[in-house]
């Protein structure tokens, strides 16, 4: 699964040694994550030539928008085998993703950019955050339709799903949210009296709430994952909750709808709160599929030493 070095603190774990940065690779391997991003100046091209002429490896060179000289290498030994894909990632740990100020956000997959409204504070704490404030009606959402990414033809597209981020709660709200902004809107994830909360549209509102206490003012890696029939929440790798459901989305509907994903947004169709989220966020995944308890943990714990787990 997708990964990258921390773009913003990569003297934490390169050394411009190329048998480091292929040990960082094999540690990376082990926890099912497929690529890494290293940032000059413990990168160049000579290494970069190295690392796929003798050590099997894709290389691909990029740069900072903002700064022509400023130049970053993506690692990939991705295969065929890796499921689900990653549709999004967000990443307030990498320059990759975002550049410290300003209201945009870059998807490292590729698929759809994001907005910040209502401008959130930013920090580089813990490899680099965003707060939202929900008395300040701050919120992400990404700018591009993702329907189509989901397999099939509608009205039998896949309904399976994955959302994984490492959060901060400071208050209630909503965390995540799909909506096709266009009539349709639910609250998937929500901080409620304190309370984590999760759920599906089924016709209703199909939520389950976390057996896991989540007190407020700590990080916590959250993962909502949907294999078509069973809907499971995970907190720092255990579970925390599950229920089946049969998810109904708008890309299946009759006419079609579109599917954006929002982060901290109001919502009525709630699981109890329908306010604005009150949490820091340090990253962000959506996936086409389901993750297995393995991979899960294997994604708490490659972050969990950078949010101080």
């Amino acid at each position: 699964m997708q990964a990258a070095s921390n773009a913003k603190n990569t003297s934490d774990y390169a050394t411009g040694s190329l048998s480091y940065i292929d040990t960082l690779v094999g540690n990376a391997i082990t926890t099912g994550m497929y690529e890494i991003h290293v940032e000059t100046p413990y990168m160049n091209d000579e290494m970069s030539t190295d690392l796929i002429d003798n050590y099997g490896y894709n290389v691909s060179k990029y740069y900072d928008n903002n700064n022509n000289n400023f130049a970053r290498y993506l690692i990939d030994w991705s295969g065929p085998d890796y499921i689900p894909n990653i549709l999004l990632t967000y990443d307030f740990g990498s320059l990759l993703s975002y550049s410290g100020s300003g209201t945009a956000v870059t998807d490292t997959i590729g698929n759809s950019n994001s907005t910040l409204h209502g401008s959130p504070a930013y920090s580089t704490d813990n490899g680099g955050y965003i707060s939202f404030v929900g008395s300040s009606s701050q919120y992400l959402i990404n700018n591009d339709n993702l329907a189509g990414y989901f397999a099939g033809t509608a009205p039998n597209k896949s309904t399976v799903i994955s959302a994984a981020m490492w959060i901060y709660p400071t208050g209630n709200g909503v965390i995540l949210d799909e909506t096709s902004q266009n009539g349709w809107h639910n609250a998937v994830i929500a901080m409620v009296g304190g309370t984590m909360k999760f759920g599906f549209w089924n016709g209703g509102l199909s939520s389950m709430t976390s057996t896991i206490s989540t007190p407020l003012n700590n990080w916590y890696h959250v993962v909502l994952t949907y294999d078509g029939t069973t809907m499971i929440a995970y907190i720092n790798g255990a579970v925390a909750c599950t229920k089946a459901v049969v998810r109904i989305t708008p890309y299946n509907l009759s006419p079609i709808k579109p599917i954006y994903y929002a982060l901290g947004l109001a919502d009525t169709t709630s699981l109890g709160d329908t306010t604005y989220g009150d949490f820091n966020l340090g990253m962000f995944e959506l996936l086409d599929g389901p993750l297995s308890s393995r991979e899960v943990n294997n994604r708490f714990q490659f972050y969990r030493s950078r949010f101080g787990l």
